[in-house]
């Protein structure tokens, strides 16, 4: 395996010039191998390989089914209780910008703003590192790093790793089996894990996240087929279930302790929300076979 040395963690190329930014993030498996990518933002930016950014294709040659770290198209959902599934990528690079973000409606966004990172590694956990100095400004302050998908309410599931705070993380795809897809290279098909990476400016808001509620109980999560919502005093709820690309699924009023039916929903990620004329509670819910 390859060692890279730990001065490309920190590269004297990394620059903030006429609206485009790049840098190196670092990977590290757990016993002690490494590979790298570079990542930034450009207005020229497209979910293709733009030649004129010094993107370039690797060959599925190149990669080392052992561990390696690079950018393609794909983009992974929940599938149920499917392990992984299989998709072929248009593009394998180590290079690559997205689009920044500065805009709460993510419904405006498309893949141009979101740089897709798949992990092929056979010893987990794996940590990732950054400058995290490089995006305390206002253009970066809220870039992030995320395990799930961006999407609608994507935050809500799982909270982002803000770039400008923290320098690493440790990430591993125990519990997390549906982050994963196939793929074919040098002629074996092997199960590759999923990051995102996203450059935000400080207007960006994260707004939706995992409330906690004293006085209001959701269990058991996972579930399967009914889901128990515990109130310590009675209050008119209206109960919404929606799923992560926005569709509401399904609607009823509740004002004290009451049993949900989930039965005829898919296996899948949810948003549960409760609301009422002073507040709204968020959660996430997921439903799976069990």
């Amino acid at each position: 395996m390859k060692k890279l040395l730990i001065f490309l963690l920190f590269p004297l190329s990394s620059t903030l010039v006429s609206q485009e930014f790049s840098t190196t993030f670092v990977f590290k498996d757990a016993i002690g191998n490494q590979d790298s990518i570079v990542v930034g933002y450009s207005p020229l930016a497209t979910d293709s390989i733009n030649e004129s950014l010094g993107e370039k294709k690797i060959s599925e040659t190149e990669i080392d089914t052992i561990f390696h770290v690079y950018i393609s198209n794909v983009k992974v959902k929940y599938y149920g209780d499917k392990n992984c599934y299989y998709e072929k990528a248009r593009f394998k690079t180590k290079k690559k910008y997205a689009k920044l973000i500065s805009t709460k409606d993510i419904s405006t966004w498309n893949d141009e703003y979101i740089i897709k990172v798949d992990v092929l590694a056979k010893f987990f956990p794996i940590t990732v590192f950054w400058n995290k100095t490089l995006f305390q400004n206002d253009t970066l302050l809220n870039s992030f790093i995320i395990s799930s998908q961006p999407g609608f309410w994507f935050d809500a599931v799982e909270s982002p790793t803000i770039l400008s705070i923290n320098d690493s993380i440790l990430y591993s795809p125990d519990g997390s089996k549906f982050l994963c897809y196939y793929d074919s290279i040098q002629s074996v098909l092997v199960p590759i894990h999923k990051l995102y990476i996203c450059f935000a400016t400080k207007d960006y808001a994260f707004s939706i996240h995992n409330d906690q509620v004293s006085d209001i109980k959701i269990y058991p999560n996972p579930c399967n087929s009914f889901i128990r919502v515990n109130f310590q005093q009675e209050s008119d709820y209206l109960l919404e279930i929606i799923t992560l690309d926005g569709q509401l699924v399904r609607k009823e009023k509740v004002h004290k302790s009451s049993t949900i039916n989930l039965s005829e929903l898919p296996s899948g990620v949810y948003i549960l929300r409760l609301k009422n004329k002073n507040s709204n509670f968020y959660y996430k819910l997921i439903k799976a076979l069990i």
